[in-house]
């Protein structure tokens, strides 16, 4: 017997397995062409049995833990994974520093991939979950190109988790403005350390960041557009293939 609403659900399961970034209520329904109402219905049932949830204030929806349990994995961040290790590793090769890959999950960034040695900045583990994404430089790039409501709704989130680490909200909209001008995101940690980050896109959207850390005593902005331009390089490799 047919379905139209659980093979309506299922499209919008499987559209947002495609999206581990998100996805706004109006996306969803444009891109499957769902009447308002019935996608809201749709959206509350997925989401009050946790085969969805939805990240910030009327922000984004993505899959829940039903739907992880259920074996569904974003196909996204395992077409990234598959392709950025070799890209990391030749940085790491080249460069002699540290190459990690992000993705977005709406309220964090989630580690994809690393490559790194005992003589580089070992940065933060694969698999590894932070919320604390405004005082990351891949955090300022997801950060940069979110829309005002979910820049605010970051900036609330972490504020709540993070107060006491919370960087002034001025010095964030200069690092956005940065990037953006730019092409590429940094900042210099207390312990000598230096980061840059720059973003893989697909269909015209940051889905991933790929950084590099390094310990320096200086600021170095010359190296960090070098390091910048190594990196840009691999992204758009990565971009090719993704």
């Amino acid at each position: 017997m047919n379905s139209p609403a659980l093979e309506k659900g299922l499209e919008i399961l499987g559209l947002i397995n495609r999206y581990p970034e998100g996805l706004r209520f109006t996306q969803i329904i444009e891109a499957l062409n769902i009447p308002t109402s019935s996608a809201a219905r749709l959206l509350n049932t997925l989401e009050a049995k946790g085969f969805i949830v939805q990240v910030g204030e009327r922000g984004k929806y993505r899959l829940g833990e039903q739907s992880l349990a259920l074996g569904a994995t974003p196909d996204l961040s395992k077409r990234l994974t598959q392709v950025a290790q070799e890209y990391l590793d030749e940085f790491l090769h080249t460069q002699g520093k540290t190459a990690v890959l992000f993705i977005y999950a709406g309220d964090h960034t989630r580690c994809l991939a690393k490559a790194c040695s005992e003589y580089t900045l070992r940065m933060q583990t694969v698999g590894e979950e932070r919320y604390d994404l405004l005082i990351h430089p891949w955090g300022i790039v997801f950060y940069s190109e979110a829309e005002a409501e979910e820049r605010e709704a970051l900036w609330r989130a972490t504020g709540e988790k993070f107060y006491s680490t919370r960087p002034v909200k001025a010095e964030v909209e200069k690092t956005a403005g940065f990037f953006l001008e730019e092409g590429f995101a940094s900042d210099v940690l207390r312990d000598n350390v230096q980061r840059v980050s720059v973003p893989v896109r697909s269909g015209g959207k940051i889905v991933a960041a790929v950084a590099s850390g390094w310990f320096s005593e200086n600021l170095d902005m010359a190296e960090n557009r070098r390091i910048a331009k190594a990196l840009l390089e691999i992204a758009g490799k990565i971009e090719a293939k993704i």
